[in-house]
């Protein structure tokens, strides 16, 4: 029986040059898109993904990369968080250029109803990640912390934020 982290260590056949992108492609890329899903939802998940797919070829070759699958989904980690930010920054200056007296108003009205997803979605970035990669992926707090680059600590607490979060919402 295999460890539920060891599907990360899944190795395309050996090919080189434009072979061994597309079958880094094939082979690494559904659980790229799922994870871009999970951080950034359905609309914009696949321009993340393959942002992240084109910066990892451009710089690494696919053969060099001991655990390609945990370098592409740290890359998708990380051009998520790139997108947010922008989103947020972007979101900031439309609302100071439509309504300066509501630039610091929050979210606190919108309906608040009892649904799994958007519970999930209320969740801070991090969280987020944390949760996809340990609950969907089956990955252990270390094989998560590994993807994210963080310390296993980091991703525990996460996951006892998101829990509260989780239970105070559901």
């Amino acid at each position: 029986m295999t460890k539920p982290y060891e599907r990360l260590l899944i190795v395309p056949p050996s090919t080189n040059g434009e072979d061994a992108t597309a079958a880094a492609w094939s082979f690494y890329c559904p659980a790229a898109l799922r994870l871009a899903r999970v951080l950034v939802g359905r609309t914009d998940s696949h321009d993340v993904m393959v942002n992240a797919f084109l910066r990892v070829d451009r710089r690494r070759r696919w053969s060099e990369l001991t655990n390609p699958q945990s370098y592409l989904l740290s890359a998708v980690h990380s051009e998520a968080s790139n997108f947010h930010r922008r989103r947020r920054r972007r979101l900031a200056r439309e609302v100071r250029a439509f309504d300066p007296s509501t630039a610091t108003g929050g979210t606190d009205s919108l309906d608040k109803r009892v649904d799994v997803r958007q519970a999930v979605l209320d969740l801070s970035f991090a969280q987020r990640a944390a949760v996809y990669l340990v609950y969907w992926e089956d990955l252990t707090e270390a094989a998560a912390a590994e993807v994210l680059d963080v310390s296993p600590g980091t991703v525990h607490r996460n996951l006892v934020r998101a829990r509260r979060h989780l239970e105070r919402n559901l």
